[in-house]
């Protein structure tokens, strides 16, 4: 049982809202990210599968628990829904499970807690499930913005953080560009904390 397993054992999952976040919709549902194959990074239970599945798209789920695979596969059964859904180490680049290329690749909260050299192979794990115009969109805390309290203070010391720079550095040596940074909006309390980083393969 590795630590994610651990969290959903204890039901502390706050990443995990069960809700799909307004800039993922505000992209969907407005054109920018049109219907094709898609990769769930971190897919936790499922909740966004359900919904990128429900708005046209092929979508493919991959998290680190197996306890959330669970938790998501009875999720999508009670919506009537088939996905493909994988435990998997998002870094074992060779034995990675989905097969791409996604035409569009969504990760909330898992970039962020990589030091540099795992987003070195975060990245080639990305590289090799996309193609030329495949979108990486990624939610994360910024810099020294991550809380370091409870349960948190073990995931590997705490999310790192990022910015755009650090998107960049990671995801430029495999061909992608940084076309958006900018805060998020869930609440008042959240904007200056955390980020998105929208980035398209050339």
């Amino acid at each position: 049982m590795n630590i994610w397993d651990i969290f959903y054992l204890l039901a502390w999952t706050p990443w995990d809202s069960g809700i799909t976040p307004p800039e993922i919709v505000s992209l969907v549902e407005g054109g920018r990210i049109p219907p094709g194959r898609a990769l769930d990074l971190g897919c936790g239970t499922g909740t966004n599968v359900i919904y990128l599945m429900q708005h046209g798209f092929d979508a493919v789920g991959v998290d680190g628990s197996a306890r959330a695979i669970a938790k998501a596969r009875k999720k999508l059964e009670a919506a009537h829904i088939k996905a493909p859904l994988y435990v998997a180490d998002l870094l074992d680049t060779d034995h990675f499970p989905a097969t791409g290329p996604f035409d569009f690749v969504m990760d909330i909260g898992v970039m962020h807690i990589f030091d540099d050299a795992d987003r070195a192979r975060y990245a080639a794990t990305l590289d090799r499930v996309t193609q030329r115009g495949s979108y990486h969109y990624a939610f994360g805390f910024k810099r020294g913005m991550a809380p370091r309290r409870g349960l948190l203070r073990w995931i590997r010391g705490g999310p790192r953080g990022m910015n755009a720079d650090d998107v960049r550095s990671a995801l430029e040596p495999h061909g992608f560009k940084v076309l958006e940074a900018h805060d998020a909006g869930f609440d008042a309390n959240s904007v200056s904390r955390t980020g998105w980083y929208l980035s398209q393969k050339q």
